[in-house]
């Protein structure tokens, strides 16, 4: 019951950031070098970036963890991320898949 609980909670969570305003981000000495598409909060304080970036004039979309250091403000954690090239950007594709999976087995569990 408790994995059910954990991915309908993470599902809700990533739909709120999704359709919702982008979430605000502070100004830290780190910045996003490209443009944000998703910003989502994660239950231990850090945050997941989603962005579309240059770098070296090539296009990537990348997905990085954030974590609060000691003085509250965010900073990318090393390690914490990976890119995916423009030609593997359909990969997007699979996650798609993944989501509309993610619903039906919560609607299966619900027995809806």
């Amino acid at each position: 019951m408790r994995d059910q609980e954990q991915v309908r909670a993470a599902l809700a969570r990533l739909q709120v950031a999704l359709a919702g305003p982008r979430a605000a981000l502070p100004a830290p000495m780190f910045r996003d070098r490209g443009q944000v598409l998703a910003a989502i909060d994660r239950d231990d304080g850090a945050q997941l970036r989603v962005l579309w970036e240059r770098i070296q004039g090539f296009p990537l979309l990348t997905f990085r963890l954030w974590r609060r250091g000691p003085d509250g403000t965010l900073y990318p954690q090393r390690g914490g991320g990976f890119s995916l090239r423009a030609h593997e950007v359909v990969v997007a594709d699979a996650l798609a898949v993944a989501l509309e999976r993610t619903r039906r087995w919560l609607q299966r569990e619900q027995g809806q």
